[in-house]
């Protein structure tokens, strides 16, 4: 009975740990953070507030930016489908006028891969903050749940996605821009394993995508994975 004892807190123990390891991971950031899967199948590149899409083979690196007189590409500028309705930065008026406030301002990861292999590695994800210069006000530094693999759920370009919220550095951010008259917000991003089709992102409010139950509970399956493969390795002790 003691050595059951001791498994179970150990197991116990290890899944706490990893919990917290990842409260202070998240504590710490300044950025996004996946929050789960957003179902809707494709709509189109019109029906979506679309602001970066990338399309290359085998990675997808760069990102849209605004020099103070137009929107530019950042990266590497040949994987950047530039120009409305793709990748395009948003003024503050724009956003303020469709209702989004520093709360409810999300980001769908649109993964549109047809080829052999579906999966895609989210390597980095960050928006960044421009005046009406084109200076750097406030660039965001993390993404949790970067880098990860992000398989092709429902095919097509808009509407479903995963689902990146930000955390309270971030919303603060997004709250001095929704207040800037003259601001814009830009986004960039790295992603590998690509082997056809554009990947996309768009701007999303909170009350218009919730993320499916079974997503969420991914981090509760992961921990425990985690007890079960500690109690089957001391079992066989």
């Amino acid at each position: 009975m003691p050595q059951i004892f001791n498994l179970k807190h150990l197991v116990f123990g290890v899944a706490i740990a990893l919990t917290l390891s990842l409260a202070s991971a998240t504590a710490k950031a300044d950025g996004v953070v996946f929050s789960g899967q957003v179902p809707g199948g494709g709509t189109g590149f019109g029906n979506s507030l679309i602001i970066l899409s990338l399309h290359n083979t085998p990675t997808e690196v760069g990102g849209v930016a605004w020099n103070g007189s137009a929107d530019v590409a950042t990266g590497n500028p040949g994987d950047v489908d530039l120009g409305a309705p793709h990748s395009q930065t948003y003024t503050d008026a724009q956003l303020a006028a469709l209702g989004f406030t520093s709360s409810n301002l999300n980001f769908v990861y649109n993964v549109n891969e047809t080829g052999s292999d579906p999966n895609t590695v989210l390597n980095s994800l960050h928006f960044t903050i421009y005046n009406a210069a084109g200076g750097v006000i406030y660039s965001s530094t993390t993404c949790v749940g970067c880098p990860g693999n992000y398989p092709v759920f429902e095919q097509g370009q808009g509407n479903s996605g995963y689902l990146f919220t930000l955390d309270a550095t971030a919303q603060a951010a997004i709250a001095a821009f929704l207040a800037c008259a003259t601001c814009r917000i830009g986004l960039d991003s790295n992603i590998s394993g690509t082997d056809d089709g554009a990947e996309d992102f768009f701007i999303v409010r909170a009350d218009t995508a919730v993320p499916e139950p079974a997503s969420m509970l991914l981090l509760g399956t992961g921990l425990l994975g985690v007890a079960g493969a500690a109690r089957r390795r001391f079992g066989k002790k």
